[in-house]
């Protein structure tokens, strides 16, 4: 299966997990620039349950290294924007390597579809950061 198309198919049955009557899910499409190194996704998918608050994440980094959607931080949320935080811990991942640990910060613009991720690697090191759009499925 390509990249891609795992991807999708993870996030599907990640959203499947919950109420997906309540989820808002947001599948977002970043530009990506090369002094990222590749530690910022070109599609990232958040999903927020609107009755329980509780926010999936995935996107191609975390499907590398954890294979798996994880559960995010839910930071804040209005009818303006939507804030969450997520983390992958320092460790070598099958397939990947050894890789430092990362926190990633995603703030989603609803009412013009818009996203900025910020990714701030452990240590004393620049953070990483990419802006796109995202389309909304509720």
């Amino acid at each position: 299966m390509s990249g891609q198309g795992y991807f999708a198919a993870a996030f599907v049955f990640a959203m499947s997990i919950g109420s997906s009557a309540r989820a808002e899910t947001y599948i977002c499409k970043l530009n990506v620039l090369k002094y990222n190194k590749g530690w910022i996704s070109k599609t990232v998918g958040i999903s927020i349950n609107k009755k329980t608050n509780v926010v999936w994440v995935s996107d191609e980094i975390l499907l590398q290294t954890v294979k798996r959607p994880i559960r995010a931080s839910l930071n804040s949320v209005n009818n303006n924007h939507l804030s969450v935080s997520w983390r992958i811990r320092e460790g070598r991942y099958t397939g990947v390597g050894d890789i430092p640990g990362f926190t990633y910060r995603a703030r989603i613009f609803k009412r013009r579809g818009g996203i900025r991720i910020i990714a701030s690697p452990d240590g004393n090191y620049k953070s990483l950061s990419a802006w796109g759009t995202c389309k909304v499925q509720k």
